[in-house]
């Protein structure tokens, strides 16, 4: 299942710009020391929160960029000057602290996206404590060990899928000689059970406590019952030689107790058989029942790419009718708004897009390589968001549940999206432009045209111009009359 499932969280990551996080450093991977954090300094508040610039100083950046408003002060009548001088002064000193704060924003989102965000961290510097609650002090550095487990608990509770890849991540992560965690770990735990690692071979020499001892002789077959050789050749070669021994007694309580030690037997392997076949029976049930969540996934997945899309034109289309007016006719303003569209749509796939290319180049447009790349991200997280959405709400899959993935997922595919259509807007509002200068030089050309014609024909007055000398003329009302004689 975590095979079928690798797609899903198993290790797979979304292409990102750079604005995600890591939900955990990956560093010594177990419990770690920390100096425990000092203590807040009384009016030191300011130098704690406030981010540094890392450019210029700001006093440099605010004679560079002078206030608007400082011209206006001199208007200002005097008894009012210094109220707005202050609020002046108020706005400035506001606007630079919230300087170094549009970075945050732009690369982690709105203040309740990075609360979220924060949210999902918390717990992974807790103190370890023992049974009673006690911090635990390490004897070595006399400072408070750090733990990762509540942090941990939580994180299998909330989105189990995280912690099966955090701990996938971990056990392959190199240390600094070469040697993989989890290499580290496994040999750790083989020393703890009192094993050598340098005797690996001679340990994998030694019997397994269970082994079948071949195919029995004959003769060890002559005194058993057929409907039990099979039970007998399950047998390890110990047990046999309890067997054998039982015979060459030759007792009536020596016999039952043989039939009785195969009859187990035969039972035994009839069990292993079943539960064999069991488990295949459930196997198949897990594969079909994974085989049908993926084809909801994809069936979901086209509905959701086909809807946003016809959203991103349908935003596009509103955008450019605030700018550009095609026609007065209605149905004429449809059409051509409908040619924009399947021109954008031509544009950003890489199958349609040679087709366009020379109304682009035309036109002075250039196709960005990244809209694509960014279409491509915003599909794939797109498509990781529901398979994750879909197992969070079906209880079989909930051993696969990354909340947080999910959350991530949802947050990279809307961003991708909307990067790509503020780059493909301004193309969109070039054809559109380019079509309405064309709209306009038809309308010049055909007033012209009409400007130019000096007669009209007569239209209604029943006579027929041009026609042979001889042929017979049909009054008005009797041209398809087939009963009429004309003379």
């Amino acid at each position: 299942m975590d095979e079928q499932f690798s797609g899903v969280n198993g290790g797979a990551s979304v292409p990102s710009s750079g604005d995600s996080s890591s939900p955990m450093a990956a560093d010594s991977g177990g419990i770690q020391e920390a100096t425990p954090a000092p203590e807040p300094v009384a009016g030191a508040e300011s130098a704690q929160v406030t981010p540094v610039e890392a450019s210029a100083d700001a006093s440099t950046q605010d004679a560079e960029a002078p206030d608007p408003f400082d011209a206006d002060v001199q208007a200002i009548p005097e008894h009012q000057r210094d109220k707005f001088t202050s609020l002046l002064q108020h706005k400035k000193s506001l606007e630079k602290d919230l300087r170094g704060w549009r970075g945050l924003a732009e690369q982690f989102g709105d203040p309740e996206t990075i609360t979220a965000r924060l949210a999902q961290l918390e717990g992974l510097g807790s103190y370890a404590t023992d049974p009673v609650g006690q911090t635990v002090i390490d004897p070595n550095t006399g400072l408070p060990r750090v733990t990762t487990a509540p942090w941990l608990e939580r994180m299998m509770s909330d989105s189990p899928g995280l912690v099966d890849q955090l701990g996938y991540d971990l056990w392959n992560q190199k240390t600094a000689d070469g040697q993989s965690y989890g290499a580290k770990f496994f040999w750790e735990a083989f020393q703890n059970l009192g094993l050598d690692p340098n005797r690996v071979q001679d340990y994998a020499g030694l019997p397994a406590s269970q082994v079948a001892a071949g195919q029995p002789s004959p003769d060890e077959l002559q005194y058993i019952d057929a409907s039990l050789h099979d039970a007998y050749g399950s047998l390890t070669t110990a047990e046999r030689k309890v067997v054998q021994s039982l015979i060459e007694n030759n007792t009536p309580e020596d016999d039952l107790a043989v039939r009785d030690i195969l009859k187990r037997e035969q039972e035994r392997v009839e069990n292993a058989k079943f539960r064999q076949e069991f488990q295949q029976q459930m196997q198949k049930q897990k594969a079909a029942e994974v085989d049908t969540f993926w084809q909801d996934v994809n069936a979901t997945f086209e509905q959701s790419v086909s809807k946003a899309n016809t959203e991103a034109l349908a935003s596009l289309n509103q955008q450019i009718s605030s700018q550009v007016q095609f026609s007065s006719d209605p149905k004429t303003n449809a059409i051509q708004s409908g040619m924009v569209s399947a021109l954008i749509a031509a544009m950003c796939s890489s199958e349609a897009r040679f087709a366009v290319a020379p109304i682009l180049e035309q036109i002075g447009a250039t196709f960005d390589p990244q809209i694509e790349q960014l279409l491509a991200n915003a599909s794939q997280a797109e498509r990781e968001y529901i398979a994750l959405s879909k197992v969070e709400s079906n209880p079989r899959f909930a051993e696969h549940r990354n909340s947080f993935r999910m959350q991530e997922a949802r947050r990279e595919a809307d961003r991708m999206r909307q990067t790509a259509m503020a780059k493909v807007a301004p193309i969109a509002l070039k054809i559109a432009k380019a079509i309405a200068t064309g709209n306009q030089g038809i309308r010049e050309a055909s007033f012209e045209d009409l400007k130019g014609i000096q007669s009209r024909p007569t239209v209604g007055n029943g006579s027929v111009g041009n026609v042979p000398q001889g042929q017979a003329r049909f009054p008005r009302g009797k041209e398809f009359d087939f009963s009429y004689q004309p003379t």
